[in-house]
């Protein structure tokens, strides 16, 4: 692992190279087998959940137990072998990694319910029942206060949206309602431990082909697969069991080298490479929006929107359970290597392209936040600014007060029927010259210079816009209202390919002159001279 500065042969990217060498095979055979495991009856008890369990036993051991679930294999074995004895070498190894952990954040989840009464609650009583449970009158305190302020839960019920009783009346296919009861007459956090599994086989194989004296072809690949289901996939947010998510994250690298000595001075390494990169997840949700009574951002994407009730718990997954994300790369390089004297001089050119596609659709699904169990109740909007008439006794369709209940709605937007889409591409090409020249036995220079065209992204579906600062008019020109006329969008900036998916952009938005929203294009005066040295003060020592 290199982390100071290193010579002119890397770049690109600043921060640690890392180095990796493999085994290869060998004229004898060889290998190796090994196993780890650790499980629930070797892990000790945590403390908070030892304590809650004990304060609710049967809702402890409806969500996983005292002892929570962490249990883990992790196993493997490499073999080597000639395929052609002092010619042909093979090696191989897979390991394999499976997970099922109750314990982390992807499997326990702490939410903090509220107190919902007991029974059948398809019944037209338990709307009445919930608001004698809610109310602020038969409950004096904040948990019971909307925090949006106007109108609070009735004790009747009778003021409840319908959809928070779509909600609270929503089963998991188990048959137990989705948001459980505190099983108290307050607001209890409540541990839940539903085990997220992880999977991950890895394998690596090498092979060696000596052609010749003087040249040698070397391969490399090596893949791992991740699959996990994730039962909490929104870390952090308090979320409630019954809404999983898969995900798939994938590695795979394949490289081929050829290295020739040239001369008994020079060796050159060619090298061709490719890297695939996958992250895809896909929701479990049970629920849609229209099931909800909830209207969904897309039409085409109907399924349940998140939200979160600061604090307290959050429903319905999150937008990023519904994403297919792959990279790949390619890449062509040559080095060559001079050993001449007290000089070693090494040239080398690399090119790289990139192609990253992004099918976002869980980003459409948006998400609501808002600032308390109450305020979820309730569900409604504001009054309209200067509304003078609309009050907490005049409510109309509002909570008769100045904020809506629903605090924000992130990610609100809407693209297509598949979600937001994107086909990034971007070209890298370098060169280098670097001389490490040994000036005596105390005395090494490191002289270097590096070169680099590091491309930007374009994306092949013209999705990609800008602001150039500019095209900006005198403030006197800015419009004072919101709008689509031409003063309103200047500045604004497509790329060329724009017009080819979604039509002539608006007027006042200008189209560059490339598939790039930028004005001046790529730099090509991006040298690095390099300059180290490596001193031995005492030779002798």
């Amino acid at each position: 692992i290199q982390t100071s500065t290193y010579d002119a042969s890397y770049g690109r990217n600043p921060g640690a190279n890392v180095n990796v060498v493999t085994k290869s095979g060998t004229n004898t055979i060889h290998g190796s087998l090994f196993e780890f495991f650790r499980n629930r009856d070797l892990n000790a008890v945590d403390f908070f959940r030892n304590r809650g369990c004990g304060l609710n036993e049967a809702l402890c051991a409806a969500s996983g137990g005292v002892r929570q679930v962490l249990n883990q294999n992790q196993f493997g074995g490499t073999y080597g072998m000639p395929i052609k004895k002092d010619k042909l070498f093979f090696f191989f190894s897979y390991q394999e990694s499976r997970q099922t952990n109750g314990v982390g954040t992807q499997g326990y989840s702490t939410p903090t319910l509220p107190p919902i009464p007991g029974g059948d609650r398809s019944t037209a009583a338990f709307q009445a029942a919930l608001g004698a449970a809610m109310c602020p009158a038969n409950h004096p305190g904040a948990s019971f206060l909307t925090q949006a302020g106007g109108m609070q839960v009735a004790c009747d019920g009778s003021n409840i949206s319908p959809v928070a009783l779509n909600y609270l009346r929503a089963k998991l296919p188990n048959g137990s309602y989705y948001i459980p009861s505190s099983g108290t007459s307050g607001f209890a956090t409540v541990p839940f431990s539903d085990p997220a599994r992880f999977t991950e086989p890895q394998a690596l194989a090498n092979i060696d082909y000596l052609l010749n004296s003087r040249e040698t072809i070397s391969g490399r690949f090596f893949t791992t697969q991740d699959p996990e289901l994730i039962s909490f996939s929104n870390a952090g947010l308090v979320e409630l069991p019954g809404t999983p998510a898969n995900g798939l994250y994938a590695n795979t690298n394949g490289v081929l080298k050829l290295t020739s000595i040239l001369t008994n001075t020079i060796v050159n390494e060619a090298r061709l490479s490719v890297q695939r990169n996958l992250a895809a997840f896909s929701n479990s949700e049970p629920f849609t929006n229209p099931g909800l009574g909830i209207t969904p951002i897309n039409p085409a994407i109907p399924v349940v929107t998140p939200i979160t009730i600061n604090g307290q718990m959050n429903l319905g997954g999150g937008i990023g359970d519904d994403v297919f994300d792959p990279t790949n790369q390619a890449q062509a390089a040559d080095t060559i290597s001079w050993s001449h004297g007290k000089h070693t001089i090494r040239a080398g050119v690399e090119y790289e392209h990139i192609q990253w596609d992004i099918t976002y659709l869980g980003i459409e699904r948006g998400g609501l936040q808002l600032l308390s169990f109450p305020d979820f109740l309730i569900g409604r909007a504001g009054c309209a600014p200067g509304n003078a008439s609309c009050s907490v006794s005049n409510p109309g369709a509002t909570n008769g007060g100045a904020s809506s209940n629903i605090s924000q709605c992130q990610f609100c937007v809407r693209s297509g029927p598949t979600g937001i889409v994107h086909g990034y591409r971007s070209q890298n090409f370098d060169w280098f010259a670097q001389d490490d020249f040994k000036v005596s036995n105390k005395l090494t220079l490191n002289l270097g210079l590096r070169w680099e065209y590091d491309g930007t992204l374009s994306d092949v579906y013209g999705n990609l816009t800008n602001l150039w600062l500019s095209q900006l008019g005198p403030n006197s020109a800015v419009p004072t209202t919101p709008g689509q006329t031409a003063a309103n969008l200047t500045g604004y900036v497509v790329p060329n390919n724009y017009a080819k998916f979604y039509g002539a952009p608006p007027a006042g938005v200008i189209t560059s002159g490339s598939s790039l929203p930028i004005k001046g294009g790529i730099p090509l005066n991006n040298f690095a001279p390099r300059f180290g040295f490596a001193w031995n003060a005492m030779p002798k020592l």
